[in-house]
């Protein structure tokens, strides 16, 4: 599954997740990353430093989520 994070909701997108886990037998891995520059300048994002802040966040939405 790929997934553009920046263009949906965090919550959509761990729910996703969770059910590919649970389709697999929990063999799922998950692999995120922050973008590259003109992605992230068309997002309105100049700077590296505020998109790791904003994928640290959704990860922990992941992870709350995750652990009901």
């Amino acid at each position: 599954m790929r997934n553009k994070s920046l263009y949906r909701h965090p919550a959509i997108t761990a729910n996703a997740l969770a059910t590919l886990d649970e389709l697999s037998g929990g063999r799922i891995a998950v692999i995120i990353g922050v973008g590259h520059k003109g992605y992230l300048t068309n997002m309105g994002i100049q700077q590296y430093p505020e998109s790791v802040a904003i994928i640290k966040e959704m990860i922990e939405i992941y992870r709350k989520i995750w652990d009901g």
